[in-house]
């Protein structure tokens, strides 16, 4: 049995994925804001921290023991990453190197990002659209 956090694990896809990982045997403790998740979304087996991944000594704290860590917190708004740019950086890069830090502080063996495109800033259209030359993507 392995040890992990799930940051955003309240949200969607993090609930499912500590669901997921509850159910073939691991710890799973989870680290949400609650902004967009609701708690009643995390599994009942799962330990959940309320706290903000751009605090870095909430993250220390969160990840403290954990084998590995699946980092999935982020604020998915286009519309917000331009109307407030500098509270959205600070929790999607700056939570980002919190988690990366905290993980290899604690020793952690595995830490994953899982990013969407509104998380990216990329907008929705399909099929998406390259304009660099196809030398230059690698």
């Amino acid at each position: 049995m392995k040890s992990y956090l799930v940051t955003g694990g309240c949200g969607l896809i993090g609930s499912h994925l500590a669901d997921a990982l509850v159910a073939r045997g691991h710890r799973v403790r989870i680290l949400d804001d609650l902004s967009t998740g609701r708690r009643a979304n995390a599994p009942a087996k799962a330990e959940v921290i309320i706290g903000d991944v751009a605090d870095a000594a909430t993250v220390r704290r969160a990840m403290a023991g954990m084998d590995g860590c699946f980092h999935l917190a982020a604020v998915a708004s286009v519309q917000r990453s331009v109307e407030a740019w500098l509270p959205v950086h600070r929790i999607n890069l700056g939570g980002t190197i919190n988690v990366l830090d905290a993980a290899h502080g604690a020793g952690a063996r595995g830490a994953g990002t899982i990013r969407g495109r509104a998380s990216a800033g990329l907008p929705f259209q399909f099929p998406a659209q390259c304009r660099r030359p196809a030398a230059d993507r690698v």
